[in-house]
């Protein structure tokens, strides 16, 4: 049985304006000061909540808040202090419970049981509260291991915490010790992290039976309805292990400018918390293809692609079809997947949060598109989209950034190159077209003006978004086609005067003579194109959707 879900997020929101709206009857200055202070307070502490962020309060890995936390949240720490003492003396169970061999659940620890985890012999302090600071008496002492997991209350922790809480617990198993896990009162947080380290060493148990195993020695021990799905939602993706997981990094120097030089040790170290990590370097997409196809052949349990899009698309070729994850550092020039896939904030995305998506994203799985024999995650082109990477080269690319991709653009659309090509879309009959520009999509940013004949492409449709341009003899012609395609992007609203499209899940194009084309930003040549979707064949981590309540 899941415990009453608290929405504890609104609850702090409304507690804060309803402190921020008192001020406007209080006739006194100071405490107008005090209602605005503790009320800004707790509507931060909100946001906190609703983005299931325990870092607002910047718990350092010795357990302490730092002295600017303990001033500016001062109203709200003090309410939860006063509420922990109230609720602790009306708790009639024991503040600290073994309810397995070598492992305990417990309250927040104060002096008082000092002698307690003394007499058990407790080696091990597990900290999952975010709001309480730990002891200097546990987290200083070389005869306690101690680790803090900062995890807000009645919320859960992250995938990347929730398994190095468990390697921690494990190791210390192993070493001999028992190990106490604690939050607040010993009955959420701390409970579902030591039912997930039960729920890993019999893994074919349900959750509702290591709950009631804990229960049977806890009664008031209950999971939330958001921290049980997440729970399980942990269990099923295969977070509940013991062992470390291995990544590995497959990383071109050479992208964005140099980028990953100047950030792979920070990177290193980052992800280095929670897996064992295997870094490789290399400049050429075959290389970069064989490295992948190693790392599925070791069994890793993440690859990470650190570069551009061609180092991406290099290592996706080896994942495709496979249940081991993409993951990716976008150091490139463009990152155009990943702006495909997260929308634009892709773009302000830092090597933290890009990190963070590796450590605690979810695996989706997305289309990909053979080109003959080759792996397109985005776009085949030819006419303008080929032009405009050939004008792109690393050195134009390094020096403007993506401006190069809009000179290149500009470019060709300056030449305005008429081509043309016989193109049979399914099963329909071939045609003969005359055109400009011919973009087969799978999956494309906004700002990939020419594969938006219907607005920007699904990546998990299972079809291929074909479009290409009317040629015309002036300028101005052109540039209504490339503004129609513009405004069909903001609008997701084909207009198709000027622009032509379909949707297909074969493409097959043949060319009067040897052409030049382009795969996510690589130049290839060939007299035809054979193009076919292969829908949910790649797994890819993407960022973690908060968990929303319902009833």
């Amino acid at each position: 049985m899941q415990g009453e879900h608290v929405i504890v997020g609104p609850l702090y929101a409304l507690i804060g304006a309803a402190l921020v709206l008192v001020t406007v009857w209080t006739p006194w200055l100071a405490l107008d000061v005090l209602l605005l202070w503790s009320g800004i307070a707790f509507i931060a502490v909100s946001f906190a909540y609703w983005r299931n962020q325990p870092r607002l309060f910047r718990k350092r890995y010795t357990g302490q808040l730092p002295t600017l936390i303990h001033g500016l949240f001062a109203p709200f720490f003090v309410c939860t202090h006063l509420y922990n003492r109230w609720a602790r003396h009306r708790d009639t169970e024991p503040a600290i419970q073994k309810i397995a061999s070598g492992l305990y659940v417990g309250a927040r620890l104060t002096r008082h049981d000092l002698n307690y985890i003394q007499t058990q012999g407790i080696g091990g302090i597990l900290d999952v509260t975010a709001e309480f600071e730990s002891l200097n008496s546990f987290s200083e002492t070389r005869e306690i291991s101690y680790l803090s997991v900062p995890v807000l209350d009645h919320a859960y922790p992250s995938r990347s915490q929730l398994m190095r809480a468990l390697q921690w617990i494990h190791q210390q198993r192993m070493r001999g010790e028992t190990v106490v896990v604690h939050c607040a009162l010993g009955r959420g947080r701390s409970v579902m992290v030591a039912a997930a380290y039960l729920w890993a060493l019999e893994p074919d148990k349900n959750l509702n039976s290591v709950l009631n195993s804990i229960r049977s020695v806890r009664p008031k021990a209950q999971l939330n309805r958001r921290q049980f799905r997440a729970l399980s939602r942990f269990q099923q993706d295969g977070a509940l292990r013991l062992d470390r997981p291995i990544a590995w990094i497959i990383a071109n120097p050479a992208a964005g400018g140099g980028k990953w030089q100047k950030h792979k040790q920070y990177i290193q170290d980052y992800l280095g918390e929670d897996y064992r990590v295997v870094v490789h370097h290399t400049r050429h997409n075959r290389r970069t293809y064989q490295l992948a196809c190693r790392a599925v052949a070791h069994h890793a349990d993440v690859v990470i692609a650190a570069g551009g899009d061609g180092t991406v698309n290099a290592v996706a070729r080896a994942l495709v079809n496979t249940d081991t994850p993409l993951g990716v550092l976008p150091l490139g020039t463009a990152n155009a997947l990943c702006h495909a896939l997260w929308g634009i904030k892709s773009k302000f995305l830092s090597i933290d949060a890009a990190c963070e998506v590796i450590l605690d994203g979810i695996p989706n799985r997305i289309d990909t598109a053979r080109c003959n024999g080759r792996i397109a995650l985005l776009v085949v082109g030819v006419g303008f989209e080929q032009q405009m990477i050939r004008y792109a080269a690393r050195e134009q690319k390094n020096q403007s950034g993506q401006w190069a991709y809009l000179q290149g653009l500009l470019g060709a659309a300056n030449q305005n190159t008429k081509m043309t090509l016989s193109i049979r879309i399914d099963k329909q009959p071939s045609q003969t077209i005359e055109t400009t520009s011919m973009v087969i999509a799978n999956a494309a940013p906004m700002t990939t003006l020419l594969a938006q004949g219907r607005g920007q492409p699904n990546h998990a449709d299972g079809k291929l978004d074909v479009t290409w341009l009317t040629p015309s003899v002036t300028k101005t012609g052109t540039v209504l086609s490339l503004a129609e395609l513009a405004l069909t992007s903001l609008l997701d609203t084909p207009v198709g005067r000027f622009t032509h499209h379909q949707q297909a899940t074969h493409v097959a194009v043949r060319f009067p003579h040897t052409t030049d084309y382009v795969i996510d930003g690589e130049i290839y040549r060939d007299r035809k194109l054979d193009i076919r979707i292969q829908p949910r064949s790649l797994s890819i981590l993407s960022p973690a959707v908060e968990d929303e309540e319902t009833d």
